[in-house]
């Protein structure tokens, strides 16, 4: 039912942009329009049958039945006898509005089904005036779409049409007629008052009345609409020439048959036959030829226009004028085609004389007067109107004489006045002869009156009629009054043709006939004329030469100042000196203009209002003369420049002087009226410096005339003037002169004067203007020496002595108080707009007391700047007198449909309405620093210098927010200001919204739970206007205008006196403020719910509090919100051909979006509109299908190039481009977000369909056919990457900085323009960039310097500044939007990846992963990339190449015997490590990046490692599998790892000394987290040149020194460290850098060259000297529990001790023994040999897996050093020998792991999770976290072992002091390790037999084994890649299980040989203790032969173990065999020793 609404849209979509849209989207807009007019207007009549079957409950139509209840069932039949139409139809336009509206009630439905069907039929005819507008336009180029659309037109003016019974009968004109006489009763409306006193208003009956007479309303405004667009239509189609002569002939009978002008369709069809019987229409397609050749048209419009029955005589006159000259025409073209009818021009001329003589002029004039709307009628009644002027009865305008409507549409109004306008240029042109007759008589007959009074005249008469006594006609001064009228509502310089010589006309000689007329009257209409023609720059200066002239071409000679001609300048002036001079002597000629023009009779007889002397008298026909002229002046002079200056300059004429000495003189009011205004035109500033030097004169000049008093004294501060001068002035004209006559003209021409005077420049001012010029209008020390300066005399009259009484004073005519009004609002507008107290926080003037002396002296000049400021003095009046508050806002707190009605009608109060919402906007913008700043410090001051004191009371302040705010009906009203039509009251009604919205007093209250509506929200949801107001927002959101680059908080309308910038829309710039009041009240720190919540129909009650998730209709549908979800979705869908709105109006959408985002995370709307938007709108899914938005070109405004990297040029503006961009971000964002909250509510599917949209191959051209060809994405380019694509966007500006000096601006701080704009981009602002300007100049000029040259440089210079700000700007401007988008492209990539990437198949995922890793380092890489987007790119760099490691460890460990799988792009993976080392290297500015690079460099290589490892372990498993299951593939593996280690290896050396260069100073001199980051990399490096079996990053990091310098810096982080040990640490860093530190020099100590460069770098001295270990004295002892994040102090004490041990033993284990080295290690262990000992000393105490790793360090170091004792001259063993103790008694525990079992301590957060875990691995027992103890075990018992072989040579009495272990603990040890070694040996033999019989395997078992080993995706595995994978598994276990056999074997043998060092080793001295060591013959004596046999027994048992192990099967033939022999021989010896007597024989 809205099929005519959407139509309409989408041609006006076309028509605006016809060269965007594509032909076939064209064709199919067309298509559809085609058959939707078919049935234009049609609508079906009632139908029994269709009410039967309504009221039945059900009805069918087109095939679908439909049942309804009976309330919907009354509704139907109530809206079918409202609408008189089809029950049907009814039926489906209530049900269209329930649909769009479900919440409505049903028993409302009639009211808005109506609207909806008249909002139908308007569209629809709007559709075919778009159409057919388009197709007559000729300012556009003829592109194959307007070709299209003009052939539509055609088509559719010669289709038939239907009318509602009958089809195809009538024409498309015919139609539209027959609907315009249709709608007149519906026109009518309703009659009768609303209700009735005594009546029930709540019956039923009533109510029903109620709503029909509301309806009837409705419809009858709605009729008149559409009446009004039938009649456009129609004209449309006779300007085409498309109307025939029968219709012609209609519609001229039509016309005789209205009987008055009541409802104005009389003019369009009176346009109609104008534009159709147009005698210079040309006939290039032969269109006209009918007209022009068709007998019958001629005697059918003959007889109709002699008809006797025309009702309207004056229209007949003026169709008859039109018919006379195409009767001309015609003859002209064939003279026998009228036959007898017309024979000679002379009859011709007659019908022209005889409509002219039936008032045709006049009544023309009043049409075009009456056509311009209510608001033009008083025009009528102008006073200095030749006599006689109404020549149109009241009656024929309606029962009250006034048009009840508008009579034109105003777009229809410049068609009517151009018709009228051609009338009279062909009259001009081809009956002059008859004009110059007409004229002729006219001064034949003046001339006899003049002589004989009212005789007879017996001269011919040109009319042709008999002489008549009847008064003289005027109908050459009406016809100048006529084209005066035309071209007084014509565009400015549309009367260039009279002037010139243009499209063949040459109308110069009328004005020269003109000229010559020689009665007062004719004269005057002459002058009213000459003005009129004067409109324009080019207009008036053509004027200003032809009065220069007298009345000749310009090439004459200029008229001497003596001239009498009276179309001259020097004439005229010296008409006013004439009158000066005798004012001046107070008198007056009895005929003032006779004694200047001789010869000329005055003929006008009227009344004016005299001034308060009664000696001056003025005759009214001069005053009536002398205002033409001066109107004449004014034009000449507000138009033209150069005729102002040349008029001012002009010493003969002294203009100002002469006018204002007049004006102050006692003259008639209404010319004293007149002067004034013609001084306002003087007062204009586009003539620049001159310009202003004019304005500052012009006030001096009324500053010495004190028209109005400015002087004060007893009597008052207004009654005081200059001696000579009589007091009062204007205060005494206004007082008893003008309020006596109830009439007040020259009060109100002098408060319009002083706003022109008084000139607030903006930024387009001044920039258009001139950079050099000064706009300082208000002299600085003007009325100095007697009074305050400044204006505050001229501020007090306007506002005590005008605007206090306006609504007090008597008016004879009503419009005249909107007049004054308006002029005073005028004034306090001007002067708050110049008052910036932004100064007051720049210079720091917050507090006077808290200022320096120095300060306080310049504090006073810049007070004493603001309080002479006009805008104080408003500031004043208005915040501390009630009554300027009251009158201020009589206008918005008037009930509204008044106002509304006066707008219309009225154009005073619409001025007034608009400076009313001006004032009231500046007044709330400044009021809080008035308030707040500026008079509190006023108070302080006291006196001013030259002012005095000025301070007053904060108390008598009212503030002007809060009045507003305490009154409901202001804030409604005002919002009901922005429904009105495109004008500057809805602007200013949405800042003054914006600005209360913001107020202190605008604030929520709250009450627990409970929060009410703020102020201002709360007076819009209670208006019963609520629905209107959303309307009108929804109107403007819905507007088609251009976007525009004007930023609307700093445009200010109405102020500039140039013309308006090419870029300036007000519909856009009221669209994009209503998104800026919603945009700003929706941010998160905004209170809710507030207006934007009420407006968006986010609020379903003033009570109703946060939006839960179950209110699905928690949305209001009459909420604007829908129509902004509406428009964005404009274009997305196939069926949609229409452009989408991000591409026809990109500003618009980029807040469109903005706000969205918003909404969905604001907590109040976030629910409810996140879930409309998901299940309602489906908005993420169908904007991300069609993202990227690319720029939309541009062809104005500052162009420049946007540069894609797929090479497209998009020529367009910085604007255009940074809104793309912005909108990318904010859909990103918006999905990013909406992606992150389905995956944390588990919605899965949803989710899985974004991140198939985002990372999809399809093309966007695939899912919106309409945007083919728009975005240019690669078909196998995922849709994320096309999104980074059209971000990595660079603009190339039009604009070139030419590097010009600029030496007059180099000392100047630019750096204090910058301020933050909307979009939170930090640029220059223009503002203080042109006050930094203005200063210079102001400079200059005091220091006597501009000269014409230097002015020259300063505009030069200025231009420079200017250009460079333009340029940065744009830059900046794009950079921000560029980084919100990349910042927004990064969130949601991360999103992606985090939450969302497993929905992908794992192929697509990788191979997706590796281009987003591409794209990202070009990205990174490519300078246009902005630096503050860098952080967010490099760390999704991070998180992407994090992801693909996963996915290749998880291929690579999910190996299925397919070689493939490990194939890698090697050549890609080197080409991205690359280029991010480059994007490290050229771009890693920031320390973060840096940091982030670091970590993917890390990643990087760690994987390169990883896999290298990993492949080499498959290599080996391959190769045992190739055997079982295939071929050996072994070569071709090994060749890809070396490929790849080695390529990541030259890869870092090409650019080894930078990168080393960068890391080494980032790990030194940055920033403790990316020192940490810096080492890790270095010590990859390192790992990487290891791997590599190179030494080249070593020998680097040792050449540079930086091994030095690391080695150096452990000594200058000790106090960092030794903090990092307080319990309680504020940070933990210093720690974490060490950590990674020593990391680097573990890795650099592993190689015997790297140990080599550490030592020469002093390693162990640098060690020796690290004393924060001892920190472990004070702190160790602290074991806090392990219940936080953070480790415990004894747990960073070890993480400082264990790397430093681990570097000492890493470089003891590297390098040889050498004395210098042994040297340095053992100066290390001595030097610390407290906090080792302490270590040490606590074995008892539970242990850690800590405890075991670093006393497994210690025990290590110690036996090293043992074992080189004789190289080291400082291993003293009795310094050492509590250690020593320690370390020998710990062994003697240790050693014997049978009874072995420390106390294990509750292990720390990272170790808590293996308690639970199990091992993982075939044939594994207990969880991780035993594994992991039992093999920290295992290497503490190796070293502890090899420990003790070492100290029994070298600690001698201390070792066998210690180490007291007996045979029996011996043998126990040994009986334990050789179990385990049985275990280990057995468990391997099984798995080699399973591994054996592989193939036989069954399938459960093979899947038990992968189970166990914790492969839980291996369901969908065949038999036979189970078995593979089953093979690995045990492969795997089986090498497993050999370590450990390995680890155990080595414990055995040094256990036996450590039994046999003993015994054979142990003096005979020290055998005789009870626990002593003795043989075995000496241990096992005669007692003890029980515990001898069971000893005996377990060495049996133990050595059998050994014998019987397969060592050549487990180990291989020579390894195993050499084993065996060593197990063997120390078998034999200890049997030997122990079992000599036999007792232990078992070899």
């Amino acid at each position: 039912m809205d099929s005519f609404q959407r139509l309409e849209s989408k041609l006006k979509t076309l028509v605006a942009r016809s060269s965007e849209v594509p032909e076939h989207a064209a064709l199919v807009i067309l298509d559809e329009a085609k058959d939707l007019l078919k049935r234009l207007l049609v609508t079906l009549p009632r139908s029994p049958k269709e009410k039967v079957e309504i009221e039945s409950g059900k009805y069918s139509m087109q095939g679908h039945s439909s049942v309804f209840n009976v309330e919907f069932k009354q509704e139907v039949l109530f809206l079918a006898d409202q609408l008189d139409c089809s029950e049907f139809y009814c039926a489906e336009l209530l049900g269209h509005v329930l649909r769009t509206q479900p919440n409505s009630r049903i028993s409302g439905l009639a009211e808005k089904a109506v609207m909806l069907h008249h909002r139908e039929r308007i569209a629809s005819i709007r559709c075919l005036q778009l159409i057919l507008e388009t197709a007559t336009r000729t300012d556009i180029p003829n592109l194959s779409n307007v070709e299209f659309i003009r052939a539509l037109a055609l088509q559719l003016i010669l289709a038939p049409f239907s009318t509602n019974v009958e089809e195809g009968q009538i024409n498309l004109a015919r139609k539209l007629l027959a609907e315009i006489d249709d709608l007149i009763p519906t026109t009518e409306g309703p009659r009768g008052p609303l209700q009735s006193e005594g009546v029930n208003l709540s019956s039923p009956p009533v109510i029903q009345a109620q709503r029909t007479r509301f309806i009837r309303i409705n419809r009858k405004a709605a009729s008149i609409q559409e009446r009004a667009l039938c009649a456009h239509v129609l004209y449309l189609i006779a300007a085409c020439g498309q109307l025939g002569p029968t219709d012609v002939t209609y519609l001229v009978k039509w016309l005789s048959s209205v009987k008055d002008y009541s409802q104005g369709i009389v003019f369009y069809v009176f346009a109609c036959v104008l534009v159709t019987i147009n005698p210079s229409s040309t006939d290039e397609d032969g269109a006209l030829s009918d007209i022009y050749t068709n007998s019958s048209l001629f005697v059918n419009v003959h007889t109709a226009l002699n008809a006797s029955s025309w009702e309207l005589p004056h229209l007949r006159a003026s169709l008859l004028l039109q018919w006379s000259l195409f009767v001309l025409e015609v003859r002209g073209r064939d003279p026998n085609l009228l036959g007898d009818y017309v024979v000679v021009e002379d009859e011709v001329g007659t019908i022209a004389k005889e409509a002219i003589r039936g008032g045709a002029f006049q009544a023309l004039r009043e049409f075009v007067l009456r056509s311009q709307g209510p608001a033009n009628h008083a025009a009528l009644m102008d006073p200095f109107a030749f006599d006689g002027s109404r020549v149109i009865g009241v009656s024929e305008y309606g029962n009250d004489g006034e048009v009840q409507d508008e009579v034109l549409d105003p777009d229809f109004r410049m068609y009517f006045v151009e018709c009228i306008d051609r009338l009279v240029i062909a009259l001009i042109t081809r009956m002059s002869r008859v004009l110059r007759d007409i004229r002729k008589h006219e001064e034949d007959v003046w001339l006899s009156w003049a002589r004989t009074g009212r005789s007879a005249v017996n001269s011919s008469n040109p009319y042709g009629a008999s002489a008549s006594p009847d008064p003289p006609r005027r109908d050459t001064e009406a016809l100048f009054r006529l084209i005066a009228a035309i071209y007084d509502h014509m565009p400015a310089d549309s009367a260039t043709r009279f002037w010139t010589e243009r499209d063949g006309l040459r109308l110069t000689p009328f004005l020269k006939w003109a000229a010559e007329s020689r009665q007062a009257n004719t004269i005057g209409a002459m002058y009213d004329m000459l003005a009129s023609l004067s409109r324009g720059s080019t207009s008036a200066i053509f004027a200003y030469n032809f009065l220069s002239t007298g009345g000749n071409d310009s090439a004459a000679t200029p008229q001497t100042y003596s001239s009498s001609n009276s179309c001259s300048w020097s004439t005229l002036f010296m008409a006013i000196h004439h009158y000066e001079n005798q004012l001046s002597h107070g008198r007056i000629p009895p005929s003032g203009m006779t004694a200047i023009f001789p010869g000329h009779s005055i003929g006008v007889h009227s009344s004016f209002h005299q001034s308060d002397s009664p000696k001056v008298s003025f005759p009214p026909e001069e005053i009536v003369l002398l205002g033409s002229f001066l109107n004449l002046l004014r034009n000449v002079a507000r138009y033209s420049a150069t005729a102002r200056i040349a008029l001012h300059e002009n010493h003969d004429y002294r203009v100002v002087q002469s006018l204002f000495t007049l004006a102050s003189h006692p003259i008639p009011l209404e010319l004293k009226a007149i002067l004034f205004n013609t001084l306002s035109a003087f007062s204009s500033l586009d003539a620049g410096a001159i310009g202003i030097d004019v304005v500052n004169h012009m006030w001096n000049v009324l500053e010495k005339m004190e028209i109005i008093p400015v002087r004060q004294g007893v009597q008052g501060p207004m009654l005081v003037s200059r001696v000579g001068r009589a007091a009062g002035g204007a205060v005494i004209e206004l007082e008893q002169v003008e309020s006596v006559g109830k009439t007040y003209p020259a009060t109100t021409a002098l408060i319009q004067l002083l706003d022109s005077l008084i000139h607030v420049p903006t930024k387009n001012v001044i920039l258009k203007e001139d950079f050099g010029t000064v706009f300082q209008t208000i002299p600085d020390q003007l009325g100095s020496g007697y009074r305050i300066p400044g204006l505050r005399p001229y501020i007090d009259f306007v506002a005590e002595k005008v605007f206090l009484k306006t609504f007090e004073r008597d008016f004879a005519d009503p419009n005249e108080r909107w007049q004054m009004f308006s002029a005073c609002l005028g004034v306090f507008e001007k002067a708050l707009a110049g008052f910036d107290l932004s100064i007051l926080y720049d210079e720091g003037l917050s507090s006077w007391t808290n200022l320096t002396p120095a300060h306080k002296a310049k504090a006073l000049t810049t007070l004493a700047t603001l309080v002479i400021h006009p805008g104080f003095s408003v500031m004043k009046w208005i915040l501390t007198v009630g009554k300027m508050q009251e009158n201020l806002l009589y206008l918005v707190a008037q009930d509204f449909e008044g106002t509304h009605l006066q707008l219309r009608r009225n154009n005073e109060v619409a001025s007034s309405t608009i400076r009313t919402l001006r004032v009231l906007w500046r007044v709330i913008h400044i009021q809080s620093m008035f308030i707040e700043g500026l008079v509190p410090i006023l108070n302080d001051v006291g006196d001013l210098p030259n002012v005095g004191s000025v301070g007053f009371p904060v108390s008598t302040i009212h503030s002007l927010e809060l009045t507003m705010l305490q009154h409901p009906s202001i804030p409604s009203n005002i919002a009901m200001f922005v429904a009105l039509p495109e004008s500057e009251i809805p602007f200013f009604a949405l800042k003054i919204l914006r600005t209360l919205s913001n107020s202190q007093y605008c604030r929520p209250f709250s009450a627990g739970t409970y929060q009410t509506l703020d102020p201002l929200a709360a007076a819009l949801r209670n208006s019963q206007r609520l629905d209107l107001i959303i309307q009108g927002f929804r109107h403007w959101l819905e507007v088609d205008a251009e976007d525009t680059s004007i930023d609307a908080d700093e445009f200010d309308p109405g102020l500039s006196k140039i013309e308006p910038d090419p870029a300036y829309s007000l519909s856009a710039l009221i669209r994009s403020t209503v998104l800026r009041l919603l945009i700003v009240n929706t941010k998160s720190t905004r209170p809710s719910p507030n207006i934007a919540h009420v407006l968006l129909g986010l609020d379903n009650s003033s009570n109703s509090g946060q939006v839960t998730d179950d209110q699905i209709s928690a949305i209001d549908e009459s909420g604007i919100l829908h129509s902004i979800l509406t428009l964005l979705g404009q274009g997305l869908s196939k069926d949609d051909a229409v452009i989408r709105l991000a591409h026809s109006h990109p500003s618009f959408a980029d807040q469109c979006f903005h706000l969205i985002n918003q909404l969905c995370v604001h907590p109040y709307t976030s629910s409810s509109v996140v879930r409309h938007l998901r299940l309602r709108e489906h908005f993420f899914q169908r904007q991300l299908l069609a993202t990227p938005i690319r720029t939309s070109p541009r062809f104005s405004g500052n162009l420049g190039i946007a540069h894609y990297v797929d090479g497209l040029r998009v020529s367009t503006t910085s604007d255009a481009m940074s809104t793309s961009l912005r909108m990318t971000a904010h859909i990103l964002d918006a999905t990013a977000m909406e992606l992150h909250m389905l995956t944390d509510t588990r919605q899965k599917s949803r989710a899985a369909q974004l991140v198939e949209i985002l990372l999809n191959t399809a093309s966007v051209a695939e899912e919106d056919h309409f945007l083919e060809g728009e975005l240019g994405l690669d078909q196998s380019s995922s849709r994320i990457l096309g999104l980074l694509e059209s971000i990595s966007v660079t603009w190339e500006d039009a604009l070139v900085d030419d590097q010009s000096p600029i030496p007059l601006y180099e000392n100047c701080d630019f750096s204090r323009c910058l301020r933050v704009d909307e979009v939170g981009c930090q640029v220059y602002d223009l503002a203080p960039l042109l006050a930094i300007v203005s200063k210079v100049r102001g400079q200059l000029h005091g220091a006597g310097s501009l000269q014409p040259l230097s002015l020259d440089q300063v505009r030069a210079e200025t231009r420079t500044v200017l250009r460079r700000v333009a340029i940065e700007n744009h830059r900046r401007r794009v950079d921000h939007a560029r980084c919100h988008a990349y910042m927004a492209w990064s969130s949601l990539l991360n999103v992606t990846l985090l939450k969302a990437f497993d929905h992908l198949p794992s192929d697509r995922a990788e191979k997706l992963l590796y281009d987003i890793f591409q794209s990202l380092s070009v990205a990174l890489n490519s300078p246009i990339t902005p630096d503050s987007t860098m952080v967010a790119l490099s760390s999704s760099l991070v998180l992407v190449l994090t992801k693909l490691r996963a996915f290749i460890r998880r291929r690579l460990h999910s190996l299925q015997g397919e070689s493939q799988l490990f194939a890698l792009p090697i050549d890609r993976l080197h080409t991205f490590f690359k280029s991010v080392l480059l994007s490290l290297l050229h771009r890693g500015t920031s320390e973060v990046v840096r940091g982030n690079l670091y970590a993917v460099i890390i990643q990087y290589l760690q994987f390169a490692l990883d896999f290298s490892n990993l492949h080499e372990q498959r290599y080996h498993v391959e190769s045992l599998c190739s055997r079982q299951f295939g071929p050996d593939v072994r070569s071709s593996h090994s060749l890809l790892v070396s490929d790849f280690l080695n390529g990541c290896l030259s890869i870092v050396i090409n650019m080894v000394d930078r990168l080393l260069q960068c890391a080494c100073r980032d790990a030194t001199d940055g920033s403790e987290v990316w020192k940490a980051m810096a080492f890790a990399l270095l010590e990859v490096l390192v790992r990487l040149s290891q791997r590599a079996q190179s030494q080249q990053i070593e020998a680097a990091l040792a050449k540079d020194g930086h091994i030095s310098n690391f080695l150096q810096s452990l000594l200058n982080g000790s106090t960092e460290l030794q903090h990092s040990l307080i319990p309680n640490a504020s940070s933990l860093n210093a720690l974490y850098v060490y950590e990674a530190k020593m990391s680097l020099l573990i890795r650099v100590a592993q190689t015997t060259f790297g140990a080599a460069k550490l030592v020469e770098a002093r390693l162990y001295n640098c060690l020796s000297q690290c004393d924060f270990v001892h920190a472990m004295a004070v702190h160790g002892g602290e074991m806090e529990a392990h219940n936080t994040f953070l480790p415990s102090t004894a747990d960073r004490h070890r993480q400082i001790l264990e790397p430093m041990l681990r570097l000492a033993v890493s470089c003891l284990t590297s390098l040889p023994p050498t004395p210098s080295l042994i040297k340095q290690a053992t100066s290390y262990f001595v030097s610390h040999r407290e906090v080792i000992l302490a270590l040490l000393s606590s074995f008892r105490e539970p242990w850690t897996l800590g405890d075991f790793s670093q006393r497994h360090l210690v025990v290590t170091l110690a036996a090293l050093l043992n074992s080189q004792t004789s190289l080291s001259g400082l291993w003293d063993i009795n310094a050492l020998k509590p250690i020593h103790v320690t370390i020998v008694s710990l062994a003697r525990d240790c050693l014997n792991l049978a009874k072995w079992d420390p106390a294990i301590a509750v292990p720390s957060a990272g170790e808590r999770t293996g308690l639970t875990q199990s091992a993982v691995g075939f044939g594994e027992e207990g969880t991780l976290f035993s594994q992991r103890i039992r093999n920290a075990t295992l290497r503490l018992h190796r070293w502890l072992s090899l420990y003790v072989i070492y100290a029994q040579d070298t600690l001698g009495p201390i070792f066998r002091e210690g180490f007291s272990l007996t045979l029996i603990d011996v043998l126990s040890a040994l009986s334990f390790l050789t179990q385990q070694l049985d275990r280990s040996q057995r468990q391997m033999q099984d798995i080699d037999l399973k591994l054996q019989s592989i193939d036989r395997m069954a399938p459960s078992e093979a899947l038990e084994i992968l189970q166990q080993c914790g492969q839980m995706s291996s369901d969908a595995l065949d038999v036979f890649q189970l078995r593979q994978s089953a093979w690995a598994e045990l492969h795997h276990a089986w090498q497993t299980c050999g370590q450990s056999f390995l680890e155990y074997l080595a414990s055995v043998e040094i256990l036996l040989w450590v039994m046999w060092r003993n015994i054979t080793s142990t003096p005979s001295d020290v055998r005789e203790g009870p626990n002593a060591v003795l043989s075995a013959r000496d241990t096992l004596r005669p007692s003890d032969a029980r515990a001898g046999g069971t000893l005996a027994k377990a060495l049996a048992a133990a050595l059998t173990i050994l014998n019987n192990i397969p060592y050549s099967y487990l180990l291989g033939a020579e390894i195993g065999e050499a084993r065996k022999l060593y197990m063997q021989l120390l078998s034999r010896r200890l049997q030997d020793m122990l079992g000599r007597d036999g007792d232990l024989e078992i070899l």
